[in-house]
């Protein structure tokens, strides 16, 4: 049986392992044949390194193997296999799914490319899954319901599906690191290993650090340790203490038997003496000033790689990070032990913007805004000498574009206005050669892509153009030059490859498929930056900390979310799926809680940095980690009172903040003049009300907001609104019951047909999509379903449809402060107007909305009509008056808006001979199950006359004051209402003027 040792963190674990190991130990040649084994990379090379160091000192010749995991899994691989495969990128792993996909599942839950695609991705999680715990994949006879039919029918047959995909891997020379470890257990557990050759060259097995094993790793490890006489397990704990083993110490010992039989090791060799650690917390609302104060920490250059180290809780605050670097005082070695997202760099952002532009071409023309992204992308200065030519030239292209008010454009049209241009020293022949390359490149290249080869050659085309083809024979000095380096590393020997060799089958071959995988890579792959990992200051990610200590560890962005990492969620690897597929559901808490205990206590100093953002609009809310929370009161229990610093910016507070925008006589004289010309909606008001300065930036000034691509949160509005219209409209001005003219049939055919026209499907990944459209669909039958119910309980007797989006206007004469009168047209589009026979005749004016916890506020409104009585002065605060008796949404102000329009038209609806209705307006909201139709009032049958009589004589002079507010106060005044801001397109200008101007 192996000796289990127990190692104190804050000894300095991998020194005081080298003195133990080398206790009595001749460092000869036959202690080649000790092997040891680390759970990553960097621990085993820093242990090398302390050897060396040590053997310097002692004149030592020979060194023991030492593997990680990965390097000696890939060994026994190699040394056993008697056919060894490479081990493939995920991307080339996926395409043998892709291909038996079709061969195995049935034919009516066959899907797009991109679908299998993304299911596929999530089923390759699954298998690695099954295969880190050693279990075989089976059938799910009954797949959770709320899954698509494609999941379903792989689940119900899983294990077809992935013997099926293995033996097509195996035929393209391809193996998952997962499935290699598999089979270097399953050949380890048919041979007497000491017989082989390979069990000649090892005599003493040490395995150092591991915890939290999988059942696949713990089954490698049992059978090869089996094998030898000489074994030691070496475990790293927080503290010195033996009787308080974190439980993944503990849970790992037992795996191998050995619940108290282990030994702490004896304090004589301890590398330096074992004190607790001095922790310093800091708190932050400011990454830029987080990274600041930590790099004030470091004053001098290291001269040790363990003496200080920046861990990375999330690896985007590595470019501001290093961007602080070089502009610190005294120079630094950095070497870097992490990997950098790819999507996070320039040019890669310009590239899935060339695909993107392929994708929202409409009919053979560009989408304006997905052209403008390439043509304005900073990297396309990188191909000109004069960095002033984007500026001259392809700002009058913009320009060009947002003068004729295009949506789309055609490239031929743009080559065609600008072959006759001329702009300061750049000639026309000039100007249009470079406009026809660029469209070649970018654009056109892009449009007749038939094979990979293609998408390989056009990528190649835009590096050429960028003056990058070349770029890696030469040496860089800047950081900048150096990450692009690395950047372009991978793609020529990861990206490129994939394309040009002969990796992808046939059914793959088409242009939005190949699309579809470059894509995929862009946002996948990774960029490793690194130096000399035995130099300087070291900069890690959480899991290269383990088992190295350092003098002094500066520990970044310990934020929930960051620190633990909050787990990708796939759909298919729910609790309750890995229940029934007998995947282990761990405590990763325990895990990441044993990482955090001895990465604090390995150090000497500890400096904790962590984000507080409780609510911003403009940046994500942040909170410190579970382990900041536990780490302050573990301390206050001690006695001791946790250590923090603020960190503050340098600011300084105006003396005074503008309430408003000023309104000059100008201005007031173009909205006099405006409002007497053009019809004004209810829109126009409620801006008014709800933000001064967001009616200034989009009624005065005339700023549009910015066109949006892809899915718009004003999409399912428009959805519904256009699905009913379509149901209804044949019923305009007749008289029906929902019971007779309901057919379920025919609502899923038109909602199908309607759903396909919206496009939807290009605008979610397919799991968003399915769960959009099941909800969408679920909400009109609902709705049709309640009133069913209503008709059916006799509630409701009849509808007569009056108007399907009606509009409405009425003009009126507007008495002004000044004693002017001003002749207005308001006007509105009703969605639904009907006519319901219940108790009581009512008119309903019905507004359709995708949101379902919109709703009006009838006491709100009683209170208006009954007690309200208007202010007198046309100021900020009688303007908060106004806006606070109806609410902060103003749901109430477009109903009184709607009913005031159909009392001054009511006669169209309502004959003389009616002497007995009620009118009344209100929101349908199909996603409300519970109350899908929401009303302004709700009042006793008599209570109404009080209604009649206010729209009747009063409504007016509620509108006249807005008017008059409009026109003669003295400011467009700021909202004092926070979430008006959250999602306004004009926030940056308003901020400046407001606090700049």
């Amino acid at each position: 049986m192996p000796q289990a040792i127990l190692i104190p963190a804050n000894s300095h674990f991998l020194k005081t392992l080298v003195n133990f190991f080398l206790d009595g130990r001749s460092l000869d040649e036959s202690i080649l044949k000790t092997w040891i084994v680390f759970p990553n990379k960097r621990s085993a090379l820093f242990f090398k390194h302390y050897l060396k160091e040590k053997g310097g000192k002692n004149k030592a010749g020979f060194f023991p193997r030492i593997f990680s995991l990965e390097t000696l899994v890939d060994y026994l691989y190699v040394m056993l296999e008697d056919h060894p495969c490479p081990t493939g990128t995920k991307i080339l792993r996926l395409l043998p799914l892709l291909e038996v996909f079709p061969q195995v599942l049935s034919e009516n839950v066959s899907e797009s490319f991109e679908k299998n695609f993304f299911w596929g991705i999530k089923f390759l999680e699954v298998f690695e899954e099954l295969e880190k715990e050693d279990t075989e994949p089976q059938n799910l006879v009954y797949p959770p319901e709320n899954l698509p039919p494609i999941a379903k029918d792989i689940f119900e047959k899983l294990k077809k599906i992935y013997l099926e995909y293995n033996k097509v891997l195996n035929q393209k020379g391809w193996v998952s690191p997962t499935f290699r470890l598999k089979r270097v257990v399953e050949t380890l557990e048919k041979i007497d290993l000491k017989k082989t050759f390979l069990g000649s060259m090892i005599e003493e097995v040490w395995l150092v650090g591991f915890a939290g094993l999988r059942k696949i790793e713990e089954k490698l490890f049992k059978v090869f340790l089996k094998n030898f006489e000489k074994a030691f397990l070496v475990f790293e704990v927080p503290k010195e203490d033996p009787t308080v083993l974190p439980n993944v110490v503990k849970n790992t010992l037992q795996l191998f038997g050995m619940n108290q039989d282990y030994r702490v090791l004896p304090k004589k060799y301890y590398a330096k003496e074992v004190k607790t650690p001095s922790i310093k917390i800091y708190r932050s609302t400011d990454l830029h000033l987080e990274i600041t104060k930590a790099l004030d920490l470091i004053r001098e250059n290291p001269q040790r790689p363990d003496e200080i180290a920046i861990v990375l809780s999330d690896p985007n605050t590595l470019i501001p990070l290093i961007y602080k670097l070089e502009q610190k005082d005294i120079p630094l070695e950095v070497n870097i032990s992490l990997f950098y997202p790819l999507d996070s760099f320039p040019l890669n952002s310009l590239l899935t913007a060339v695909i993107k532009a392929q994708r929202d071409k409409i009919q053979g023309l560009y989408s304006t805004q997905s052209y403008l992204k390439v043509i304005k992308h900073p990297m396309l200065n990188r191909a000109f000498s004069d960095n002033t030519f984007g500026e001259e030239f392809f700002k009058p292209i913009e320009d060009f574009i947002r003068n004729k008010g295009y949506v789309t454009i055609d490239l031929g049209e743009i080559e065609k206005e600008f072959g006759v241009y001329h702009q300061g020293k750049y000639t026309q022949d000039i100007i249009g050669k470079i406009i026809k390359e660029v469209h070649q490149v970018f654009f056109k290249n892009w449009e007749t892509i038939r094979s990979p080869k293609d998408i390989g050659k056009n990528l190649e085309k835009i590096l050429e153009f960028l003056n990058l083809k070349d770029f890696n024979l030469k040496s860089q000095s800047s950081f900048q030059d150096i990450v692009l380096h690395n950047y372009l590393e991978v793609i020529e020997t990861e990206v490129l490859p994939f394309f040009t060799k002969d990796y992808l089958p046939p059914f793959i071959n088409n242009k939005e498929n190949l699309l579809t995988l470059l894509e995929y890579l862009l946002k996948t792959q990774k960029v490793p930056l690194s130096g000399d990992p035995l130099r300087g200051l070291q900069i890690l990610g959480l899991m290269e900390t383990r088992l190295l200590s350092f003098k002094k560890l500066i520990l970044l962005d310990i934020n929930e979310g960051s620190f633990p990492p909050s787990q990708k969620f796939n759909p298919l690897l729910t609790d309750e799926i890995k229940s029934w597929l007998k995947i282990p559901i761990f405590n990763h808490n325990e895990l990441w809680s044993y990482y955090f205990d001895r990465l604090v206590n390995s150090a000497e100093e500890v400096h904790l940095f962590y984000l507080l953002v409780e609510k911003s609009t403009t940046q994500e809310v942040k909170e410190p980690s579970r382990f900041i929370h536990r780490l302050k009161w573990e301390l206050e229990q001690q006695g001791k009172e946790p250590e923090e610093e603020l960190i503050q910016p340098n600011f300084c507070v105006f003396s005074k903040r503008e309430e408003g925008i000023p309104k000059t006589e100008k201005i007031k004289e173009s909205l006099f003049n405006h409002l007497s010309r053009e019809r004004v909606s209810r829109y126009y008001f409620e801006t008014y009300l709800k933000c001064g300065a967001k009616f200034f930036f989009k009624y005065i000034m005339k700023l549009r907001e910015p066109e949006r691509l892809g899915f718009k949160v004003e999409d399912p509005g428009k959805f519904i609104h256009s699905f009913f219209e379509e149901f209804f409209r044949p019923y305009e001005g007749k008289r029906f019951l929902i019971l007779e003219i309901y057919d379920e049939n025919r609502i899923k055919n038109k909602f199908d047909i309607l759903w396909k026209n919206f496009e939807f499907e290009k605008k979610f990944d397919p799991l968003s999509h399915y769960l959009s459209k099941t909800i969408t669909l679920a909400s009109i039958l609902k709705y049709f379903e309640f009133l069913r119910k209503k008709e059916e309980e006799k509630k409701i007797k009849a509808h007569k449809l009056l108007g399907l989006e009606k509009d409405l206007e009425t003009k009126e004469d507007i008495v002004l402060c000044d004693g002017r009168t001003l002749n207005i047209t308001f006007y509105g589009i009703f969605d639904f107007l009907i006519e319901r026979e219940e108790e009581v005749r009512k008119y309903l004016i019905m507004d359709f909305k995708s949101n379902p916890s919109i709703s009006p506020q009838p006491k709100k409104m009683k209170e208006f009509i009954n007690k309200y009585s208007l202010p007198d002065k046309y100021d900020l605060e009688s303007l908060c008056s106004i806006l606070e008796n109806f609410g902060d949404s103003l749901a109430n102000f477009q109903l009184f808006f709607y009913c005031y329009l159909f009392y001054k038209n009511k006669q169209k609806f309502i004959s003389s001979k009616v002497d007995n209705y009620i009118i009344n307006a209100g929101f349908i909201r199909p996603s409300n199950f519970k109350e899908p139709e929401d009303f302004l009032f709700n009042l006793k049958k008599k209570e109404y006359a009080a209604v009649n009589q206010f729209f009747e004589k009063e409504a007016k002079s509620f509108l006249e004051w807005i008017v008059n507010h409009m026109l003669f106060s003295e400011k467009f005044y700021f909202t004092e209402k926070e979430d008006f801001c959250k999602y306004c397109e004009y926030l940056p200008l308003c901020k400046n003027y407001r606090y700049l101007i």
